[in-house]
């Protein structure tokens, strides 16, 4: 809501599934209880089970207004490495919180220094291919707009997490690959961790990702299914020396550490007949 109301030059233009919705844990039961007040039930594919501990409670669904709403008092999970970035906790985000401007609600937004990360973070978590360029187009959208009032010197601390260093490095270079924006030389300085844990051949490999399956709609069939696209996107994009993530890569491509049918051999047998296909 905030990206859109704030780059877009109408708030429709912006694609959303829903609405995230921050408050303080001490407000959340409150908070959930207004909403069903005003009608909204929660439901969701996940047991109430896999909420504890979560980032934000099952989400909100109003049948006839068709809006869904999640209630987050986090950004990420915090057992997550993205939810252990300092920037990104709960005393952090209340302190930094900037005043935005609606018709009936007192709310706020993050600075534009902590949305540029976050937008950067938050798309590399996990590889969406339906939907998943809108976060470049909110990054190139809130660039042009805040332009030179940007401060670099905020962004590049916030990325003294190595995690966010990474995500923002993999956005930003996307950018320039295109000529959708130039980075200045001294931010690529300050990211030099963040390129580092990428490596020339592991970033040229998550964005050429980019550009065949969320950008240019390809489909991953066989042995680029999405599982193992998404092997390719964790292994690469996580935390790490890059030379040794490549090395592994190959290996968890072929067995996949969340398969616990990983060293199946009629398993096996199915993926190299794939692989055979594709030649």
């Amino acid at each position: 809501v905030s990206i859109a109301q704030q780059c877009y030059p109408q708030r429709h233009w912006r694609p959303m599934r829903d609405i995230d919705l921050l408050v303080i844990a001490e407000d959340q039961p409150r908070f959930e209880q207004i909403l069903r007040e005003l009608g909204f039930r929660q439901q969701g594919a996940q047991p109430a089970s896999f909420f504890a501990g979560h980032h934000h409670s099952m989400p909100f669904h109003h049948p006839s207004a068709r809006l869904w709403i999640e209630v987050h008092t986090g950004l990420f999970r915090p057992d997550s490495a993205a939810g252990r970035i300092p920037a990104f906790q709960p005393k952090a985000l209340n302190a930094q919180r900037v005043a935005l401007t609606h018709e009936s609600a007192d709310i706020a937004r993050l600075p534009d220094e902590l949305q540029l990360v976050y937008t950067a973070v938050h798309w590399g978590t996990k590889l969406t291919r339906v939907g998943g360029i809108v976060p470049v187009f909110d990054t190139v959208l809130l660039l042009k707009q805040v332009g030179a009032e940007l401060d670099w010197g905020r962004v590049l601390a916030i990325c003294e997490d190595p995690t966010a260093a990474r995500h923002l490095t993999l956005m930003l270079a996307y950018l320039e690959r295109h000529g959708l924006y130039r980075v200045p030389d001294i931010v690529w300085s300050g990211l030099a961790q963040g390129r580092r844990s990428l490596g020339r051949i592991g970033l040229r490999i998550l964005l050429d990702t980019i550009d065949a399956y969320l950008a240019g709609g390809k489909h991953p069939s066989g042995f680029t299914s999405d599982a193992v696209l998404n092997i390719r996107w964790d292994t690469l994009l996580g935390e790490g020396d890059a030379g040794r993530k490549l090395m592994q890569l190959p290996w968890r491509m072929l067995f996949p550490p969340a398969d616990s049918r990983r060293y199946d051999p009629m398993r096996l047998l199915r993926r190299a007949r794939s692989l055979w296909q594709r030649f």
